[in-house]
């Protein structure tokens, strides 16, 4: 009867464990998509006062990063090659061909990608889109909240888990 109790109980924890683990992936999605809509407002916004500025690319980009801190602006040539950066540490013989949401560009499209950042080795939301011949914008903006929050959700369900598991032992 014991036997059976334990594992009707563990059972039911890892039920409740996956449940948190669904509602955290949910809340993680909620975030990377509104996010994503906010920095599409920018990207059209930045788009228009590209084509309506007298201002050298460089200046540009630092004007619009400006608007929004963490977030960064490039521009490109459609072969990758970057033009400016308001990223003052950017590597600028890096080429971003390949990268999907410039290539996204090349097709008439809107760019998007979330990814690993090989500068900033964090999570990055980038959108990319072309504003005029063979010049393309592309922001970016780190999503710092989403990787604390599953950092902070994840401690939590692992202390719930040791806690009752503890528990459990306790009574045994």
């Amino acid at each position: 009867m014991k036997r059976r109790l334990q594992g009707i109980y563990w059972r039911g924890i890892l039920i409740t464990l996956a449940m948190a683990l669904a509602a955290i992936g949910v809340a993680a999605k909620l975030k990377i998509d509104d996010t994503r809509s906010n920095l599409a407002a920018m990207l059209q916004a930045a788009s228009q006062w590209t084509l309506d500025s007298n201002d050298d690319l460089q200046s540009l980009a630092d004007t619009i990063a400006g608007v929004s801190p963490p977030m960064r602006v490039t521009f490109l040539h459609d072969s990758g090659l970057i033009l400016a950066d308001s990223m003052q540490d950017a590597d600028p013989d890096a080429n971003h061909y390949a990268d999907p949401e410039i290539a996204a560009t090349r097709r008439g499209e809107i760019g998007r990608h979330l990814r690993m950042s090989d500068t900033s080795a964090t999570f990055v939301l980038y959108m990319a889109q072309s504003v005029a011949p063979q010049l393309i914008l592309r922001v970016s903006y780190p999503v710092f909240e989403i990787a604390r929050l599953l950092i902070y959700y994840g401690v939590l369900l692992l202390a719930l888990f040791l806690v009752l598991y503890w528990l459990q032992r306790r009574s045994i």
